[in-house]
């Protein structure tokens, strides 16, 4: 009508009243329309989170069954089953003569109750402990429950059932599900995929750095091969998964530590999302709150309580625990240790709660310096003799230390509820 009233006045009609109305009409009009398109397009946008949201919620409340035939085998995938009273727990098949292959494991469980040819496991980590002792021989060596590291966990002949004991001691709190898994796959390659039309929510844009960072991960693969394509898709699916934290450089290390002990893509990613959100120290690190500086603290005290005399030479070279601590926690020693002594070093982490990165850091600066003949008041040097390489060679004598460090119960836990820390 606008254009119609404005085309009377110019061809015919020269009616300055009619001009006006039309104009005003013609811009009214474009307004809305404008106004209309926009309101479809955030409706879309919406719908699309809602829908997402939806989806997370649906595969949170579901319940991870992963019968150990799937574990030992790695072929098996993953499943889901609907919420029972038995919530809370892991569901372990024994049925199997293969399920596990370790003789007399079952009778050796404390705490555990039997149902039928299944056995529920507690989800915590702690809880699983006489269950990994006998997966990794702890007990045949007849070192006992209270034996100490440099006893029980520095022996060779550990690893042969790591991948089981692994799964199982990281167990699935936070419930990752194959369809998720797979769903944030589909979404990673759809907004990859649509470079300037992509929309991209919190960190998600972090998945950038994953190939600049794989490639120093992984220095000795093919860009292609299995072990890296596997990485790379965890590592996607995170950013994804967890926007409000994203990709953060050290992630990949932990990828590294996992993929030649889990070989398998699915289980990768819900050892890798549980290994995170399951421990308060990981998450607050990679979120970079200003809670990191409390954890900082928290170590600073008790580095000063085992080591009075280090504590003091390392504040004399200003060497603060973001120089070396951060890293360390990071990458969970991954960058510090072998290959080798980096699993060993885990098996004994999943075992244990936040309280064993506290020990055994104080305990890596209580190694790495006594190597030193000298401790310089040089902030170089002093970095130098704490980020010096571990090997397999040295485990024992780095337990030994880690067993004189000594951390009142509930210290860690206890100042964690103070600042309002719990893992996700």
């Amino acid at each position: 009508l606008g254009i119609i009233f404005n085309i009377q006045y110019f061809y015919g009609i020269r009616h300055t009243p009619t001009y006006i109305t039309g104009s005003i009409m013609f811009l009214v009009s474009l307004y809305l329309a404008i106004v209309f398109c926009s309101l479809c397009g955030c409706a879309q946008n919406t719908d699309w989170e809602q829908n997402l949201q939806v989806l997370e919620a649906e595969q949170r409340e579901q319940r991870v069954i992963q019968p150990m035939t799937s574990v030992a085998g790695g072929s098996a995938p993953l499943s889901s089953g609907p919420e029972d009273a038995t919530d809370g727990y892991l569901f372990v098949n024994l049925s199997s003569d293969e399920s596990l292959g370790l003789e007399g494991t079952v009778a050796g469980l404390r705490g555990s109750r039997a149902m039928g040819d299944e056995l529920l496991l507690p989800r915590s980590r702690t809880s699983n402990k006489a269950l990994l002792d006998d997966v990794f021989g702890r007990n045949d060596s007849g070192a006992g429950q209270g034996a100490s590291l440099s006893a029980s966990w520095a022996s060779p002949k550990r690893g042969a059932n790591r991948k089981e004991a692994w799964v199982r001691a990281i167990g699935n709190n936070v419930h990752i599900t194959r369809e998720l898994y797979t769903n944030l796959l589909q979404r990673v390659r759809v907004v990859t995929g649509a470079s300037r039309t992509a929309v991209w929510y919190g960190y998600e844009s972090s998945v950038k750095m994953i190939a600049l960072d794989l490639p120093r991960t992984f220095p000795d693969e093919d860009g292609d091969s299995e072990v890296v394509t596997d990485a790379k898709h965890c590592l996607q699916a995170w950013a994804f998964y967890r926007p409000d934290i994203g990709y953060v450089q050290g992630m990949s290390n932990l990828c590294a530590v996992l993929c030649p002990v889990l070989d398998d893509q699915e289980l990768l990613f819900q050892c890798f999302c549980n290994l995170i959100l399951g421990s308060v120290s990981l998450t607050v690190l990679y979120s970079m709150t200003d809670d990191v500086e409390h954890l900082f603290e928290l170590y600073t005290s008790l580095l000063w309580n085992n080591a009075p005399a280090l504590a003091k030479a390392l504040h004399r070279a200003d060497v603060t625990p973001s120089l070396y601590v951060l890293d360390w926690w990071l990458t969970v020693y991954s960058r510090l240790l072998s290959t080798e002594a980096t699993a060993r070093f885990w098996d004994v982490w999943l075992l244990e709660d936040d309280t064993f990165l506290y020990r055994s850091a104080i305990g890596m600066v209580m190694f790495q310096t006594s190597r030193a003949k000298v401790l310089s008041e040089d902030r170089a040097k002093m970095l130098d003799v704490l980020k010096a390489p571990v090997g397999t060679e040295d485990l024992r004598d780095l337990f030994c230390l880690m067993d004189e460090v000594t951390i009142p119960p509930f210290t860690i836990a206890g100042r964690y509820d103070e600042l309002g820390l719990s893992p996700c």
